[in-house]
């Protein structure tokens, strides 16, 4: 009956999904560019910049490509969609032994500005929805944004970088809950990694605090 007065559609193409689809319609997702295998590629973008453990990501990201349209619903206020999508990533790659001997998930923080205007952090919602699938513990106000300068779209490698230094800090309070975990950090999209990069810093203020990141989608080349 909801489905007849309120039909439930595809994020990417818009079109009517039927029963047993959610979010994104069958032939969407069988086009959807995921990582088949680990890419040794990914890490080249933290060396030298931060301590990371492992990194992946669900998909490939392009911009202005058809499955952007996932990763930006966060503009539109679909809240729904980034714990879906968390499922997913989290199913996806849990055969890989990506996961093993990661203690709690740490999400990419929003200012309290950007976080109101949106009502929800899209990276926050991804980290309960991998948690649903991990059954761990999402520890959501560890890590601060304090300054939110310009949008990294336009912005080269070495501006993206500039731009958010400095931006991130970590709540003290949080310091005895992360002390030697080993923390899974949530993005929804890498390019640069400036962001990640920034916040893995952060994060080993702490004393043996490993980091491991998962994006939804990730450039494969900077």
């Amino acid at each position: 009956m909801l489905d007849i007065l309120m039909p439930r559609r595809c994020i990417i193409c818009g079109k009517r999904l039927i029963r047993g689809e959610e979010i994104i319609c069958v032939m969407c997702d069988l086009n959807l560019p995921r990582l088949s295998e680990e890419d040794p590629h990914l890490i080249e973008r933290y060396l030298g910049r931060a301590d990371v453990e492992r990194i992946t990501a669900h998909l490939y990201y392009t911009p202005k490509s058809n499955m952007a349209e996932m990763v930006y619903s966060k503009y539109r206020n679909r809240y729904d969609v980034g714990r879906h999508l968390g499922r997913r990533m989290a199913e996806g790659i849990l055969p890989k032994d990506f996961f093993e001997g990661i203690d709690c998930i740490v999400p990419m923080p929003l200012t309290r500005g950007r976080k109101q205007g949106r009502g929800f952090n899209q990276c926050e919602e991804m980290a309960k929805g991998v948690a649903d699938i991990l059954g761990l513990p999402v520890i959501s106000n560890c890590l601060k944004r304090t300054e939110f300068r310009e949008s990294q779209t336009k912005l080269n490698i070495i501006q993206r970088h500039e731009n958010v230094r400095g931006c991130f800090s970590l709540n003290e309070k949080a310091k005895d809950s992360l002390r030697g975990k080993h923390v899974l950090l949530i993005d929804d999209v890498v390019t640069s990694g400036a962001t990640t990069i920034e916040c893995t810093n952060v994060l080993h203020t702490v004393p043996d605090v490993k980091v491991s990141i998962l994006a939804f989608a990730i450039k494969k080349r900077l």
